[in-house]
């Protein structure tokens, strides 16, 4: 299966210009270093070093190469626990824009893992109080309070956002409808973001593997399957995902599963 990818900006513009180029000015040669959401780090590396990965850019023809790692990270993970991690990059051999494959429970420029923020964003469903809920996954308050402030306000975003992956990935024909988010409000934002994220969740575990072996009865090609796989991919692709192995939904679930579904935006979505 092909693989998607897409980017998502962050850190500090890349300084790569290919050889034999004429000379570009800053403007046209410098671009910024992007984050890919990986669902399995060990095969998104192999795919990068076979060159099967393409360039995350949605108007660039090129394929992904190795190039060295990403500086190493520091990341909690529930618990307390703290896990050094460096993910490998690579560089589009077309537009020189260099790409971290970020593992999916890895968030972009966080030092949690996605898990920690999902067991803040829950305790404060549930209206624990902050430092409760900050003590119990053993962050600072002023970063839980962070956190809930950033989701809160980025409800409405987050919920369209989300609503948009899970018809994509909905399959009518399995038995699984397209989901929507309730038509009845929700007591507020947060819930109203917490139960979109879940919601998508849910139907891409449900309809994620549900393609896969479906067979026309005279050809055994299954060609609405393959255009509704090539529809996904490019959703991946938009959303800054490279699922080689097609692991989403079956061995990365929870808030591994949410990081992927809204491309690592979980934090920085706008409102």
């Amino acid at each position: 299966m092909a693989s998607g990818q897409g980017a998502t900006p962050v850190g500090r513009p890349g300084r790569f210009r290919r050889q034999g180029s004429a000379r570009q000015t800053p403007s046209t040669w410098r671009t910024p270093e992007v984050v890919i959401i990986v669902a399995d780090p060990d095969a998104a590396g192999r795919a990068l070093a076979g060159r099967t990965l393409r360039c995350p850019r949605g108007e660039c023809a090129g394929v992904l190469r190795p190039w060295s790692k990403a500086r190493p990270r520091s990341v909690q993970t529930v618990g307390g626990d703290r896990v050094r991690v460096r993910p490998a990059r690579g560089l589009c051999t077309v537009c020189g824009v260099t790409e971290v494959l970020l593992p999916s429970w890895c968030l972009p420029r966080r030092g949690y893992a996605v898990q920690v923020v999902g067991q803040v964003l829950l305790g404060a469903e549930r209206q624990e109080p902050v430092a409760a809920v900050a003590a119990a996954a053993r962050v600072p308050v002023r970063t839980a309070r962070r956190w809930i402030q950033a989701v809160t306000r980025s409800a409405a975003g987050l919920s369209a956002a989300v609503v948009r992956v899970a018809g994509a990935f909905a399959d009518p024909e399995a038995g699984h409808p397209v989901w929507t988010s309730p038509t009845v409000p929700a007591p507020g934002p947060l819930t109203a973001a917490l139960t979109a994220l879940g919601g998508a969740a849910c139907t891409w575990r449900a309809t994620g593997p549900s393609l896969i072996g479906r067979v026309g009865a005279v050809t055994g090609i299954d060609y609405l399957a393959l255009v509704v796989q090539q529809w996904q991919q490019t959703m991946l692709r938009r959303l800054g995902v490279a699922d080689p192995t097609g692991v989403l939904g079956v061995q990365v679930t929870g808030w591994p599963l949410i990081n992927a579904i809204t491309g690592g935006r979980l934090l920085t979505t706008p409102g």
